[in-house]
C-alpha cells in the first residue's frame, strides 16, 4: 500500500510500507541505538538523495518491571554530495528551542549519538513534551557545506504510542488463539497509519532448540489504519518460521516525516517515529 502526503514544502512524499522481509533485524541482545534505527529505517521509506536528516524516535515499554519506561534516541546527520556514506555532524539543533548538540556519527552509529531516558531528568520531560505537537526546528552546521542559512519549519511529532495485548502480561502468544491488540488513536498524525511488525527471534530460539532457524527476521508486517484496534489473526502465527517453543517479539510503530528546504536548495528530511514493543515472547500451539 502506498500513499502520497502533500507537504507543507509543497514537496510530495510517498509512504511505503515494505511488505517484504528483512534479514538481520537488531536483536535484543544488541545496543538500543540499532534497535531504533531498525524501526526507522523499516517504517520510513525515502530513499531520494538528500543533504541531511534529523530524527526523533522513541522507544516505549508496556511490560513486566519495564512498563512505563520510556527511551528518546535523537539524531541529526549531514550528507557529503547527498551521499549518506559520508557524513558529517548535523550541528547545533534547536527543537522547540531546545538546543541539542551532537556526536561525532562514526561514534554513535551515524549520528544516533543521544539517548534520553527516566533517568535524564528534565530534559528527558522536556523532550517528551514534544510528542503529540508541531513543532519548530532550526540548524546550524558546524561545517558550512551547503549549510549557510538555517532551516525552520514546523513538524509534527506523533503521539506516544502504547501496544496493548494480553500477551503482554501473559508473556507468549498461542497458534490458536487470534491476537487483539489496542493503542490510542492520533487523530492528528497526517500519516493516518500505524505500523505492526512481528519479528522472529532467533538467538532466543536458538537458546531453546538449536534446531530452530539461525536468521532473525520479520515475519509479520502490517500497514493498519489508526483506529485503535487491530485482531492478529490466528494464521498469522501458523507459518514454518514461527516454530512451536520458538521466539517472537512485537513492534506497534507510528511515524511521521516531511522534507524540508531552504532558499538555497538544501533538503533535509525530518522524521519521528514513536513504538513500543512486547519484549520476547514464547510461541505456544
Amino acid at each position: 500500500m502506498k500513499k502520497n502526503i502533500l507537504l507543507f514544502v509543497s514537496v510530495v512524499i510517498v509512504l511505503s510500507m515494505v511488505s517484504c522481509k528483512r534479514d538481520g533485524i537488531s536483536k535484543k541482545d544488541e545496543n538500543e541505538f540499532n534497535i531504533a534505527k531498525t524501526i526507522e529505517d523499516y517504517v520510513i521509506k525515502y530513499n531520494t538523495p538528500r543533504d541531511g536528516e534529523i530524527s526523533i524516535i522513541q522507544q516505549r515499554y508496556n511490560y513486566g518491571s519495564q512498563k512505563g519506561i520510556s527511551e528518546i534516541v535523537i539524531g541529526g546527520v549531514m550528507n557529503v554530495n547527498r551521499n549518506p556514506t559520508k557524513t558529517f555532524n548535523a550541528g547545533k539543533i534547536r527543537i522547540d528551542g531546545l538546543e541539542l548538540p551532537f556526536a561525532d556519527p562514526s561514534n554513535t552509529g551515524g549520528g544516533y549519538g543521544i539517548m534520553y531516558n527516566n533517568s535524564s531528568g528534565d530534559i528527558q520531560r522536556k523532550i517528551s513534551g514534544l510528542f503529540g505537537k508541531k513543532v519548530k526546528f532550526s540548524i546550524e552546521s558546524n561545517n558550512p557545506f551547503r549549510i549557510d542559512e538555517s532551516l525552520n519549519n514546523e513538524f509534527y511529532v506523533p503521539m506516544p504510542i502504547d501496544m496493548e495485548a494480553e500477551f503482554n502480561s501473559r508473556r507468549f502468544v498461542s497458534k490458536s488463539e487470534d491476537q487483539t491488540i489496542t493503542w490510542d488513536v492520533d487523530p492528528n498524525n497526517p500519516i493516518d497509519e500505524i505500523y505492526l511488525i512481528g519479528v522472529y527471534e532467533s538467538i532466543a530460539s536458538n537458546n531453546v532448540n538449536p534446531s530452530f532457524p539461525d536468521i532473525t527476521e520479520i515475519v509479520i508486517s502490517k500497514e493498519l489504519p489508526d483506529n485503535g484496534l487491530y485482531i492478529l489473526p490466528k494464521s498469522e502465527l501458523s507459518t514454518d518460521k514461527l516454530p512451536t517453543g520458538s521466539k517472537i517479539t512485537f513492534y506497534l510503530a507510528r511515524a511521521n516525516y516531511q522534507l524540508v528546504t531552504n532558499s538555497f536548495g538544501t533538503e533535509v528530511l525530518l522524521s519521528s517515529v514513536t513504538y513500543s514493543d512486547s519484549g520476547i515472547l514464547e510461541v505456544k500451539q
